[in-house]
């Protein structure tokens, strides 16, 4: 492709310019201090070629006889510039990558003529030796360089080899695959120091596996680098997506390591929930991610009686409760109790199921009718199962004692 630019610019009368006929209008011009060619009328044509820069010098005369330079030895013709680029510039990496940013990749793009283009170029990568297209990365471009940052924690180990594309103002496109020393422009990865991340739930013992309604633990680990050397003052995300119906569902907090690579944080109470802890890495430390952890909450239910005794045959108790929906949105035709009850030494045994109201609450009135109950001290209790769309595993309410007389 080539590109042409005009200015003007004076030149020496070297050459005979044609002088004007009697009458009648010419047009003459010359390229590159050749012989003049001339033609009647007001167009001349001759042929600028070949990359560089050329001067195209221009006269002529109109049919009235005015004439643009001084005719017979006046004032010289007039010049323009025309540059002409059909080269591709040329495209070279860095000798060496930055020690302390080795994912940062940078390529020069040079160019004698028209100069380097400051919108247009790319940095591509694939692994090595393979047939595969270069993958372009996001690229800036400006100043005769093109910059370009490789994530190489989303490669997998081994080596790749990367690819400048450069360009320039004439729209020429320039390939590079090699530093400027001549060396083919390849990394092995990990470019990065390796890191190794640890997490747990709960303090020294065995990690919790049910946590009480309302109940928080604590999160703890160690960041480390190689020979499991700790790595201080780096910032740790821990990031907490609560299972479905729960609201939010997700919840995002952040810790930095201690002297000794560790970290610790309270997990404040709330539904069942995976809870992922990263290291998003740094320009010289790999990112990491511990393994998941899955943290499982009981469901809140409390229930109560209108009396501690009933009566055989008489007014019922009335057995009043709530399901505590905290960080939950309650479905709209509420969640299904069983309301359960045994004597004592006995399995527990349930005897009717009833539905919460959509604020969590449920109420229902049980008769003492059979003579046996006379004298016997029942325990009664609510369950709520776990089912889909409740981020809660199954929770029972605390056993309340009713004596039938």
């Amino acid at each position: 492709m080539t590109r042409c630019g005009c200015s003007p610019r004076p030149a020496t009368r070297s050459r005979a310019w044609p002088r004007a006929a009697a009458t009648g209008a010419f047009t003459a011009l010359a390229v590159d201090g050749g012989s003049p060619a001339s033609a009647p009328g007001d167009t001349a044509t001759a042929l600028v070629s070949g990359d560089g820069v050329h001067r195209v010098e221009y006269y002529g005369r109109d049919a009235a006889g005015n004439v643009n330079a001084g005719q017979g030895g006046g004032d010289p013709p007039a010049t323009a510039i025309v540059r002409i680029d059909g080269a591709a510039p040329r495209v070279a990496f860095a000798d060496r990558p930055d020690p302390e940013d080795p994912e940062r990749l940078e390529a020069t793009v040079a160019d004698p003529l028209s100069g380097p283009s400051a919108t247009l170029g790319t940095i591509g990568v694939r692994p090595a030796r393979s047939r595969q297209p270069f993958r372009p990365l996001p690229t800036a471009v400006g100043d005769g360089r093109l910059v370009a940052r490789w994530d190489s924690d989303s490669y997998p180990d081994g080596s790749y080899e990367f690819e400048a594309i450069g360009y320039d103002r004439a729209g020429n496109a320039g390939t590079g695959t090699v530093r400027a020393n001549g060396s083919r422009m390849v990394l092995a990865n990990p470019v990065k120091a390796r890191t190794t991340l640890e997490a747990r739930l709960g303090g020294r013992g065995r990690a919790p596996r049910l946590l009480a309604s309302g109940q928080g633990v604590r999160l703890s680990g160690r960041l480390l680098g190689a020979g499991r050397s700790p790595l201080a003052g780096q910032e740790i995300w821990v990031i907490e997506s609560f299972d479905s119906g729960a609201t939010p569902q997700r919840r995002i907090a952040s810790v930095r390591t201690g002297a000794d690579g560790s970290f610790a944080l309270l997990v404040p109470p709330g539904p069942g929930r995976q809870i992922e802890v990263s290291f998003a890495g740094t320009r010289t430390l790999a990112r990491a991610t511990a393994a998941p952890l899955r943290l499982e909450v009981r469901g809140g239910v409390r229930m109560r009686a209108s009396a501690p005794v009933a009566r055989i045959g008489g007014r019922p108790v009335v057995f009043r409760g709530r399901v505590v929906s905290a960080g939950a949105t309650l479905p709209a035709d509420g969640l299904p109790v069983a309301l359960q009850f045994r004597l004592p030494g006995l399995r527990w045994s349930e005897f009717r199921t009833v539905a919460t109201d959509g604020r969590g609450n449920f109420r229902y009135r049980y008769a003492f009718a059979d003579d046996d109950s006379r004298g016997v001290r029942f325990q009664f209790r609510a369950v709520v199962a776990a089912q889909a769309g409740w981020p809660y595993a199954e929770g029972t309410s605390k056993p309340i004692a009713v004596t039938g007389r």
